[in-house]
């Protein structure tokens, strides 16, 4: 496969991705077979990908990459006989004109949902990229364990609970998950009955209130203390200006925000002007409202 150079420097989408993403680009596109498509196993990719780097980067970091350029929607995910597959969205003329035997092998992207999912670009460049129904669950398990974000390192992806269950293995999974809004559980009643009180308060004063569900689902696994608490609620402050500065589609989702912990970024000094600081706070009322 061909790197595109322009789309690679220049591109929307690459743009909505983090430094480390990009820096890693290259060489999770040249991992990719001749129909620019790669079984998305951690594993395999670091050993194709990074057999001459010491040290090579961790399954987290891997996987953190891979889900940002899904949800930038440069790949499309889908399931093939209990197999997870990546699909770049690249042009047929970058694609070299020989296959081999095992680039033939690899299972095409469903139809018409790839299609679809390829026709909502550009729509879907002013949102994140939703997983194709025929992915199953690994699209919560990519959100869950592999945040984006990858530049924070090591110990991400730790949830609530600290590997306790507190549900017998017969119990209902539904009823049982303390990240689940409806759940039933007396126990995660009262657990998360502050957790969603700290929710209710970063998110009145967050910059971009889409998806809220699963704001919520990622708040409650990863904000399990009020000293977190408190730090998210600086983080989501201190970056108020850098953010309401970019344009509303351009601002990063409450979800990812959490995920991958970024109320830890440093904070880039950007002013605005009187006339920007009104605007942006007139959006904010807006999306309040």
């Amino acid at each position: 496969m061909i790197i595109d150079r322009e789309g690679l420097f220049n591109g929307n989408r690459w743009r909505k991705c983090s430094v480390a993403a990009r820096l890693h680009a290259p060489y999770l596109l040249l991992a990719a077979n001749g129909f620019a498509r790669m079984e998305i196993d951690p594993l395999r990719i670091i050993a194709k990908a990074y057999a001459t780097f010491n040290p090579r980067p961790t399954e987290k970091v891997v996987m953190g990459c891979i889900r940002e350029y899904v949800e930038a929607h440069l790949m499309f995910l889908y399931d093939h006989d209990g197999q997870h597959w990546g699909q770049w969205d690249t042009p047929e003329r970058l694609l070299q004109k020989y296959k081999t035997a095992e680039d033939k092998r690899s299972p095409p992207p469903p139809e018409p949902a790839f299609t679809e999912w390829r026709s909502r670009y550009p729509h879907a460049s002013t949102e994140f990229a939703r997983f194709p129904r025929t992915f199953g669950n690994f699209s919560e398990e990519l959100a869950r364990n592999f945040p984006s974000g990858v530049g924070v390192g090591e110990g991400v992806g730790v949830g609530v609970g600290d590997g306790k269950n507190i549900c017998s293995s017969n119990t209902d999974e539904r009823v049982c998950d303390p990240s689940n809004p409806t759940s039933t559980n007396p126990a995660s009643d009262s657990k998360y009955k502050q957790i969603d009180g700290w929710f209710d308060q970063c998110w009145s004063g967050y910059w971009r209130k889409v998806g809220r569900k699963a704001a919520l689902k990622a708040f409650r696994q990863r904000v399990t203390t009020e000293e977190t608490f408190k730090q998210v609620l600086a983080g989501i402050e201190a970056q108020r200006p850098t953010m309401l500065a970019k344009e509303e589609q351009y601002r990063v989702h409450f979800s990812t925000f959490v995920n991958g912990e970024r109320w830890l970024d440093e904070v880039a000094t950007t002013k605005l002007s009187a006339f920007e600081e009104a605007v942006a706070e007139i959006q904010n009322k807006e999306q309040q409202e």
